[in-house]
């Protein structure tokens, strides 16, 4: 923590003290509640039935629907990486989702808006010297940004269903139980699907648009075309911009979808396969525009374009303790390819499991685990090679990083979540120290988690809007 300035020892002091406070209030109300004894039942059925709209309902039924979250997250090593260190980051996000139906009487018509707002520092960029994440809520630009406002038609039915506006593409390839773990190594989504296609993940938004195709209630079919953008997720370019200045080309995807919830299904799953084609030129990590190594010459990398990928992702209970809660345990599964040679990564994987109200009494609480690999392609994987031995090094980096996660989410009250968690990185990627003579050593991290919901501490309904 050596030649950390005034102004980041303050943020940290306040970002500290503003967790202690959620922490606090949290507990008091937990213990609040469990000291109150229950109101007396009414004196009637009748008397039932005269019980006032909270006014979170009343917002609801006008179509009005709140989000907002506040996210907090800390990393520490205690070994491994390059040094040693601790470093937070933390995320406040406000949305909110207007039913066009109820408001102007536009039939299957919704406007989604969403800010977001990140401030802090990631540990792997500080102390683990690789590119995984360890805090999921950094990158992206550390600054206020309108992450997502987009105008939401149904059609015949609800068959069809078309998003246009500045949106995030993390609809592809997400599942909506990834976000359970810290590590951006699979957080939505796996972390080598993003670096081999150039959709955008929140809270970076590009211009695009998606129609997504629903024979029935399960299955789906998507596609649209996305903005290219390499400039939108820096600190402060484009967060406000609505022109196109930055852009590289676009991404066309594809998903086949089919998901189950409680009320249909007593195991349910969600499954997703899909593919893409990306415009935008990349650079070649090996070779110069003259076909020369770039470690040999220091010359401009050759550019290719035309950049394709599949994936897979799924999630499936497997197992519940009774059927009268939702108590279940899941098993998340995930797969990225790359089919291009010059792609940084080869492709990635993951496997983990995640229990859901692992005690009875604790319904809310989690256990969660998971592994991921991602795989450095061969150019990238030569490049490096040819740096180390120029700088005095000898070997090859190792060609796979594997990152673990094992975690407790304790659910407090309906508004506050704490989650420790303990991570453990294996061959530490170097792309942002490619003149490393030695391999870095693999990093064991203790983290915490900290989530707030804005609308349920408010006491608000916390309603979401579907068609």
């Amino acid at each position: 923590m050596q030649g950390m300035g005034y102004g980041l020892w303050a943020r940290l002091a306040c970002r500290v003290a503003t967790t202690l406070v959620f922490l606090t209030a949290g507990l008091c109300a937990t213990a609040r509640a469990q000291s109150t004894p229950a109101p007396a039942p009414l004196a009637s059925a009748e008397a039932s039935t005269t019980r006032q709209p909270t006014p979170g309902q009343l917002m609801n039924d006008a179509g009005v629907f709140l989000r907002g979250h506040y996210t907090n997250e800390s990393a520490w090593n205690p070994s491994g990486g390059l040094r040693q260190n601790q470093d937070y980051a933390d995320q406040i996000d406000l949305g909110v989702d207007l039913d066009m139906q109820k408001l102007a009487g536009v039939d299957g018509a919704a406007i989604h808006v969403t800010l977001s707002n990140r401030t802090g520092r990631d540990l792997s960029i500080d102390a683990l010297g690789n590119n995984v994440l360890t805090q999921e809520i950094y990158g992206g630009g550390q600054t206020l940004k309108l992450s997502e406002l987009t105008w939401d038609q149904a059609l015949f039915h609800d068959k069809f269903e078309i998003y246009a506006g500045r949106e995030s593409s993390g609809f592809y390839g997400f599942s909506p139980i990834n976000c359970n773990f810290q590590t951006n190594a699979f957080c939505g989504h796996l972390d080598s699907f993003f670096r081999d296609v150039g959709l955008a993940s929140f809270p970076v938004s590009t211009w695009g648009a998606r129609l997504q195709i629903k024979p029935n209630k399960r299955f789906y079919i998507s596609t649209g075309a996305f903005e290219v953008n390499p400039f939108v997720s820096r600190h402060v370019d484009n967060d406000f911009t609505w022109n196109a200045v930055g852009a590289t080309g676009y991404v066309i995807p594809i998903e086949f979808g089919y998901g189950t919830a409680f009320a249909n299904d007593a195991y349910p799953r969600h499954y997703k396969f899909g593919a893409y084609y990306d415009s935008s030129a990349v650079a070649d990590p090996l070779f110069d525009k003259n076909g020369h190594f770039i470690s040999a010459t220091g010359g401009t990398p050759a550019q290719h374009s035309g950049r394709t990928g599949i994936y897979s992702f799924l999630d499936q209970v497997v197992y519940r303790p009774d059927r009268k809660t939702n108590r279940n345990l899941a098993l998340i599964t995930g797969f990225t390819h790359s089919l291009d040679s010059p792609e940084p990564i080869a492709w990635g994987a993951m496997g983990g499991l995640l229990y859901t109200g692992p005690f009875r009494g604790r319904d809310l609480d989690t256990i969660g685990f998971i592994t991921t690999v991602m795989t450095i392609g061969q150019r990238r994987l030569e490049y490096l090679t040819q740096e180390r031995a120029k700088a005095g090094g000898h070997g090859s980096p190792a060609s796979g990083e594997y990152v673990l996660e094992l975690n407790y989410g304790v659910q407090l009250n309906s508004w506050l979540r704490v989650m420790p968690n303990f991570q453990y990185v294996m061959n530490p990627d170097n792309f942002a120290h490619p003149k490393q003579r030695f391999e870095t050593p693999d990093a064991f991290v203790v983290g915490l988690k900290v989530l707030v919901d804005f609308v349920r501490l408010a006491g608000l309904h916390p309603g979401v809007y579907s068609h």
